[in-house]
């Protein structure tokens, strides 16, 4: 059997009854409906490392959570909200749903094992180490381990030559389908390239991801946000292949 290892803080509460419930060190504050509850003891850690496998290639918490339910009920009514605390990077010009809360079982490891969104952000409160809450929707009944992650990228660049109204069809790389669905991959395919680097941006040029795809790939875009996303492909000898898929 696995377990998360590594130096953090940790907490706990008895949670017994509906109420907001804070965790000083590890820095999360959860709020608990007049539904079933937890029972009894419920610990909270912060382990001040990255987790052990990420769920995507965007930017996340330097640090990631586990919540450990000693309580007589293992499941119980979703909470009305989560906050963490000091969790990462948020920009005064952040949306709330940039940020995305991933979830996993408490001895879990591996970038598949944290499956897809559990929750988008809410409100944040900005900072160096910034506050998110998770609130209506977040349909959290169980713990786990918990990551954090930020489409808000600190890295831009200048997409004058890449918008909706001014592409240049791929020459070295096919993508497909576009549009594509939210909850469909998007397939990459290099034609007669030993490997391409492509990049996917906001219109406002904010990174999102960045791929090196070496003859195909299936990218999943479930956690991008649901609108039109620029990309530039580089191949080996620096020519640029630019355009926009659309997410639906």
């Amino acid at each position: 059997m696995t377990a998360p290892v590594g130096g953090g803080v940790s907490a706990k509460a008895a949670v017994v009854g509906p109420g907001v419930y804070h965790f000083g060190g590890p820095g999360v504050t959860m709020g608990f409906s007049g539904g079933s509850v937890p029972g009894g003891d419920v610990w909270v850690s912060r382990i001040n490392q990255k987790p052990n496998g990420l769920p995507n290639s965007y930017a996340g918490s330097s640090s990631y959570w586990i919540v450990n339910n000693y309580g007589t009920a293992s499941g119980f009514g979703p909470l009305d909200s989560i906050v963490f605390d000091r969790a990462l990077r948020v920009r005064a010009v952040d949306s709330p749903s940039f940020f995305r809360l991933y979830k996993r079982p408490d001895n879990a490891e591996g970038d598949s094992s944290w499956g897809a969104v559990q929750a988008r952000g809410t409100s944040v409160v900005s900072g160096r180490y910034g506050d998110v809450t998770f609130g209506v929707g977040n349909n959290i009944s169980s713990f786990g381990q918990f990551y954090i992650t930020s489409s808000s990228a600190v890295e831009t660049v200048d997409m004058t030559n890449v918008s909706p109204e001014k592409t240049q069809g791929p020459s070295f790389v096919k993508i497909w389908p576009n549009p594509v669905q939210h909850d469909h991959p998007l397939t990459v395919r290099n034609l007669g390239e030993a490997s391409v680097e492509i990049t996917f941006y906001l219109v406002d040029g904010r990174l999102l991801r960045r791929y090196r795809i070496a003859g195909g790939s299936e990218i999943h875009v479930s956690d991008l946000p649901k609108e039109a996303i620029l990309y530039k492909a580089v191949n080996s000898r620096g020519k640029e292949s630019n355009g926009v898929v659309l997410v639906q």
